[in-house]
Formats: structure tokens, sequence, C-alpha cells
């Protein structure tokens, strides 16, 4: 963060940080945006009248996904995994009810894929029917693209708050854009009015 701001930036707008701690380490105006604005209507539609549960995939994750949970009014079922060394993720225990027919798995990205494929593994092996993997930041670092793909996972949902080209991109992936939502918030940083109500659900 010091380099933005000592290449010049007064303000600084972030969307879902790994960690928000990074806030406290710059003096300047830091705005941290929610996916939840961009997510939320279309998983209302993905998931009218049917039996859905968010699954998270780690429990570094929980208040991450228990906003989804809250806000959709779904239970929020939690991944026990241990990670032997730096991104190998090894998935232990399911800890809450998934006796639902459908899935998703809330995470803020996908990075090399282990952690969201082997949770899928693990509940599609406790019966679920559709799986559908909901991400602010698709990194798809290294083989996750095959990963993916070769998971039981039925949709991956990301945004584009990285760009993602056309040869990184395969069927199951759909992308939301995030434009309207960032526009707006620098359009009222801009004018200098709040941003609060940017996430009034």
């Amino acid at each position: 963060m010091d380099e933005i701001v000592n290449a010049g930036a007064n303000r600084i707008v972030a969307m879902d940080l790994h960690s928000s701690q990074i806030q406290g380490f710059v003096n300047v105006p830091f705005d941290h945006l929610y996916a939840k604005t961009i997510f939320i209507e279309p998983l209302k539609k993905l998931i009218d009248g049917q039996n859905y549960c968010i699954v998270v995939p780690d429990v570094g994750g929980i208040k991450f996904a228990r906003s989804y949970a809250q806000i959709l009014g779904l239970p929020l079922t939690i991944i026990d995994k241990r990670r032997p060394q730096p991104n190998k993720a090894e998935v232990m225990n399911v800890i809450g009810d998934i006796d639902l027919e459908h899935v998703l798995l809330i995470d803020d990205m996908i990075d090399t894929g282990g952690t969201i494929a082997q949770a899928a593994e693990l509940i599609k092996s406790r019966g679920v029917e559709t799986i559908t993997a909901v991400a602010t930041h698709g990194l798809f670092s290294g083989d996750c693209i095959r990963r993916l793909t070769d998971s039981p996972i039925d949709k991956v949902i990301v945004t584009n708050s990285l760009a993602i080209p056309e040869e990184r991109t395969f069927p199951k992936l759909e992308i939301i854009s995030a434009a309207p939502m960032l526009a707006e918030a620098i359009k009222r940083i801009h004018y200098e009015e709040s941003i609060s109500s940017l996430f009034d659900f």
C-alpha cells in the first residue's frame, strides 16, 4: 500500500480485501467496498424457491460467508480444513448440516482452486445435487481452471475485479461486472456523498 501512496494516490478504493487489516497501514482515506452489492440479486434469483445452504470452505471465511447467509436467509455450514503447507489444502470435516439439495460455496477469492475443489468433493460425497461457487476475485493461478473443470462444481461465479482473458475462461464460468458499483462509489466520493447506502439490502 505504501507504494500506491508514494505514487501519488490520496485515496484508495478496494473491494473485498482478503485481509481487512490492510486498511490500517495507510494514512490516506480508504474505502472498502463489498461485492455483496453485486451478487445478492443474481443469487436471490438462483435460490428462489429451492433448498439451498451456504458452505464456507474454511474457517477463515466464516464472517464473510455469514453476511451472505444472513441477507439470503440461508443456513451456514463450515468446512474444517487443515493446510499442511502454503497453497496446499487438506479438507477434513463438515461442521453443520448439509442435508440439502443445493449449495453455494462462498469465498472472497479463488486462487489455485485447491480449497474450493476439495470442499466441493466433500460435500458432493454427502449427497448434494448442485454446487455453485461464488467468489469476488478470480485469480485462477496455476492449474486452477483444470481443478475447477474436473471438480463437481456446476458453476463458478466471479466478478471482473481482475481481468480474465478469453483463453482463461471455461464453460462453468460466469463473470459479473463490478463496474456499475465501482463507478457509483467513485461518483459519490467525487461529489462528497455517502457511499454507505450502497450496502443497504
